[in-house]
């Protein structure tokens, strides 16, 4: 028996509500002229930008920031998406432009310390990411799961709470980040 046929709504829906598609980051030259010709660099939450920020397209993300793309949009979060891959030249672009380290929570640090992103963490951290709260300790969490004692160290040295019990029960899971952490200790 053949499958039912779905309802002409959705068939409609399906055919003629598809997404807008996304352009590749590197079409800066096409960027521009939709720009140019009333595109909103903002629509859709300010996606293109994150989309760009995502794709570690700098020059992409620099058209459309200085035709007034947001680079604190709430919805979109282009300097998380740009620390979670650590394209650090990006997240340069985007906090000269005026970025929130905070404005997306912890979610910059976490996500650059969950991928590993040594720069991107040191560059969060110089603009004001505060590693002594809550973020830093899900910071921490995430360096040492990832297993990346650099990070775990670094992190620490900026006033993230290595004494905190989620701390510890990361740490325990990681080898590498349990030995630089003795090694710490041999050091003081």
């Amino acid at each position: 028996m053949p499958p039912p046929r779905p309802a002409p709504a959705a068939t409609f829906a399906r055919r003629y509500a598809r997404p807008a598609p996304r352009l590749p980051a590197t079409h800066v030259r096409l960027v521009r002229l939709l720009i140019e010709r009333g595109a909103d660099p903002n629509a859709c939450q300010g996606r293109p930008l994150a989309y760009a920020c995502a794709r570690g397209s700098v020059r992409t993300a620099a058209v459309l920031l200085a035709y007034g793309a947001d680079p604190s949009a709430r919805d979109s979060e282009p300097l998380r998406d740009a620390a979670e891959r650590g394209h650090v030249d990006v997240m340069r672009l985007l906090l000269r432009a005026g970025a929130d380290v905070h404005a997306a929570g912890d979610a910059p640090l976490v996500n650059a310390a969950r991928g590993g992103h040594a720069a991107a963490v040191a560059l969060l951290l110089a603009n004001g990411a505060d590693a002594r709260g809550p973020a830093g300790v899900r910071a921490l969490c995430a360096a040492a799961r990832g297993g990346w004692p650099e990070l775990v160290l670094a992190l620490i040295s900026a006033g993230a709470d290595a004494a905190h019990p989620d701390f510890a029960a990361c740490a325990r899971r990681s080898r590498a980040v349990r030995a630089a952490l003795l090694m710490r200790l041999a050091e003081l």
